[in-house]
């Protein structure tokens, strides 16, 4: 299952120069284990993907020759080679097809930075989640290969992002919470790598489970997909050494991700084509009826009605999800919790987003 590569990545190199480059560059975003040429690496076996970093031109030896079979015989293992750039080396043609001989899923220039590696691996990953999820077959299946398609391009800060693009992906998504229930799509989109991608995954299943459970229009239940589904579009511009952290953010990096509603309200502003009742879900999904939410401090009648909604799917998705700083909770405790912020959200529309949420189980 794609939720057991959590661990760590793994780091082949063939001098102490480049392990040590590597691990400086990558350790502070995601554990590092080294292998040795001469071992045979079963942590490999649990690693996210494998960083290679051995002199392509040199002459293979058979410790290297007895890896590479290794690596061959993983073939969902994702491994990124180290290369020099053309720039710095006359013959870097030929040897980034030798690295595509030995199975390099990407390769990535030296000196290694980790946000290069990550958004690599955020590739990898939306790739899988989408093979697994059809592979799933149902409506559940795919719709949640629907979403995570919708979400590979949301997640893409240098590409243009179409408002049809999300359009078209809507019915499938609609149609899996409606015959499969949000149970199946939990049982799914749990299983996405990255914590990014599962929470904006989890919100739209809550969010558009709720408004069918409340009878919606079938427009109205397409304008909360479309609003789930980008309501978290700024994070694309944060750095995925943020997001991607496998402990607690500081309180600096906290700051820093605070920004992704005012970056991807901006973002979406300056692409043009998104209604404006989008633009309103993404920058103020985090405001709260008392005023004390951010980045504009709304208060009362001045939030919406979807954002209302979008926000107590995505306190709750929070909740019962796992992050690096807690263990996800039982629907009742994250139930309790919400009911307590008084003053903060829509108490009404919680009442009635409970049997919603019971329904969703743990």
């Amino acid at each position: 299952m794609l939720s057991e590569r959590l661990t760590h990545i793994a780091i082949v190199a063939g001098d102490s120069t480049r392990r040590d480059a590597l691990s400086a560059a990558l350790d502070p975003v995601c554990p590092v284990h080294v292998l040795a040429a001469s071992s045979r690496p079963i942590v490999a076996d649990t690693a996210l993907c494998v960083v290679v970093d051995i002199d392509l031109a040199a002459p293979r030896t058979p410790d290297e020759i007895a890896l590479f079979d290794y690596l061959a015989g993983c073939p969902a293992l994702p491994r990124i080679f180290v290369v020099d750039s053309a720039d710095e080396r006359p013959d870097a043609a030929p040897l980034l097809a030798r690295a595509r001989t030995l199975g390099a899923t990407e390769t990535i220039s030296r000196p290694v930075e980790a946000e290069s590696v990550l958004a690599i691996l955020s590739d990898v990953k939306s790739r899988a989640f989408e093979d697994m999820a059809l592979a799933r077959g149902g409506a559940a299946g795919g719709g949640a290969a629907a979403a995570g398609r919708v979400l590979a391009a949301v997640f893409q800060a240098s590409k243009r992002l179409l408002f049809d693009e999300v359009k078209a992906e809507e019915n499938l998504v609609l149609d899996a919470l409606h015959d499969a229930g949000i149970r199946a799509w939990l049982d799914i989109v749990r299983q996405h790598h990255s914590a990014t991608y599962r929470h904006s995954l989890l919100v739209t299943g809550f969010a558009v489970s709720f408004a069918q459970a409340l009878d919606m229009r079938i427009e109205d239940q397409r304008r909360i997909a479309r609003a789930a589904l980008l309501h978290d579009i700024g994070k694309a511009l944060i750095p995925l050494s943020i997001l991607d952290k496998p402990n607690a953010l500081t309180a600096e990096e906290m700051k820093t991700l605070r920004w992704h509603p005012v970056l991807g309200h901006k973002r979406l502003q300056e692409q043009g084509g998104f209604p404006e009742e989008i633009l309103d879900c993404v920058r103020h999904h985090h405001e709260m009826l008392d005023g004390s939410g951010y980045p504009d401090h709304l208060k009362g009648e001045e939030i919406s009605d979807l954002v209302r909604v979008i926000t107590l799917a995505d306190i709750f998705s929070a909740l019962v999800e796992p992050r690096a700083y807690k263990p996800a909770l039982p629907v009742e405790e994250a139930l309790r919790i919400m009911a307590r912020m008084k003053g903060k959200l829509d108490h009404d529309l919680l009442k009635r987003f409970r049997a919603v949420a019971v329904l969703s189980g743990h």
